[in-house]
């Protein structure tokens, strides 16, 4: 059960890394430890005022047995055992009236075969759980579980397992299919190892931008540890759109070179997560908002999870968190000024102009906001980043996702 506490109670190095004047919280932030003795929860709450609140709370893991009192003595238990063997001593077919031969048990009727172990007569329910994802020897592609009726047969989808390890996707639009238990687990013998998957909403192939440009525009996202666009005021302009993957692939690599120069290992581009980012950027692009919680009510973690995409992540010391960090920026190309501190740039109308001044702004314009922005870049505990872009025909509107 969870014990509310507070802040100062957490441990040292859980108050030192989430520290609220580390972080640029707008609406609400929560973040969840644990290990297998004890677990801490942290929410930041920012009410309609501004004024940000924190609750805290601790729960212990493994629960405290107490030894029972004894409700027999001794004696009495004895009591008890010799006239319960006098009674079997004295009544020698007791036993033969309750349990029947094991040769008259008659096996379930109109059942297959393929529905019971081979070595008992119980029906066999399956190896695998709903969730869980069967696999071949190279753990590379593999059938989805998606439910059991418990009669012989699982509900599949045929999966692969994308070049990040960090999920699965459908070649295209799939539909699910009955099949026996010994077709799935005779062609895919192995559960990967991932856990439970939310096999609900597996996404298909479709989603995965090949970097080409394509008659299609292709959806953009990007996100980080939740931290909003850095305040600006801007003169708009209507220009030529310029290409919107090359401003990801543009912010990616500004990132990792911020990363390097401070000594953080260099972020691993994750699909989902810039499939994730690109749903948020068109999202705020279509509808006119600039904010991490969506038009249907969703935070970064949120959308994460209804994607299918797994936010746990193993911390040192046996930890782990489950999340996913955001950044979001708008900016319009030409002249733009930033605030915090107060400087105006030319912004180009070009991919590198616009990863430029987006990244100008997360690391260096945002001192009013606690540089949220730059600390989710620098994060040493993120090893994966999505980044999205999105066009409304004024502004680029970016999201960088962190896990």
């Amino acid at each position: 059960m969870w014990k509310s506490i507070r802040f100062n109670d957490l441990p040292d190095w859980l108050k030192r890394e989430w520290h609220p004047h580390n972080f640029r919280i707008k609406t609400k932030l929560v973040k969840v430890f644990h290990d297998e003795s004890i677990s801490y929860k942290i929410l930041y709450n920012r009410d309609r005022r501004g004024n940000l609140q924190i609750r805290c709370w601790r729960r212990y893991n493994q629960k405290i047995r107490h030894p029972r009192p004894q409700s027999l003595t001794p004696a009495l238990i004895i009591v008890v055992l010799c006239i319960a063997g006098f009674f079997l001593y004295s009544q020698p077919g007791f036993f033969e009236n309750i349990i029947p031969p094991i040769n008259q048990t008659v096996p379930p009727q109109n059942i297959s075969s393929d529905s019971f172990a081979e070595s008992s007569l119980q029906p066999y329910t399956g190896k695998y759980k709903m969730g869980n994802i069967a696999t071949d020897s190279s753990g590379s592609e593999g059938m989805a579980i998606i439910t059991n009726n418990f009669e012989g047969q699982y509900y599949v989808k045929n999966v692969s397992l994308e070049a990040s390890s960090k999920g699965w996707y459908t070649n295209g639009k799939t539909n699910a299919e009955w099949l026996r238990y010994s077709e799935v687990e005779n062609r895919y013998p192995i559960a990967w190892d991932g856990g439970i998957m939310d096999v609900a909403h597996i996404p298909d192939r479709d989603w995965t931008s090949s970097g080409e440009q394509t008659s299609k525009e292709p959806r953009i996202t990007i996100t980080s540890a939740i931290s909003s666009a850095p305040p600006s005021t801007t003169a708009r302009y209507s220009v030529q759109k310029v290409n919107i993957l090359e401003i990801e692939r543009q912010i990616l690599s500004l990132t990792n070179n911020e990363r390097s120069a401070q000594g953080v290992p260099p972020l691993i581009w994750d699909d989902r997560l810039a499939t994730i980012a690109r749903d948020h950027s068109e999202d705020m692009a279509r509808n006119d908002y600039i904010g991490h919680v969506n038009s249907q009510g969703e935070d970064p973690t949120q959308r994460a999870i209804r994607q299918g995409y797994s936010v746990h992540k193993e911390l040192a010391g046996g930890w782990y968190s489950e999340g996913i960090g955001e950044n979001i920026a708008e900016m319009p190309t030409g002249m733009v000024m930033f605030n915090c501190p107060t400087e105006t740039i030319q912004v180009p109308n070009s991919a590198g102009g616009v990863a430029d001044a987006m990244m100008d702004a997360w690391m260096n314009h945002d001192a009013c906001q606690g540089n949220g922005h730059r600390n989710n870049i620098l994060h040493s505990q993120y090893s994966h980043i999505g980044i999205g872009v999105a066009y409304d025909g004024s502004n680029y509107i970016a999201t960088q996702d962190f896990w």
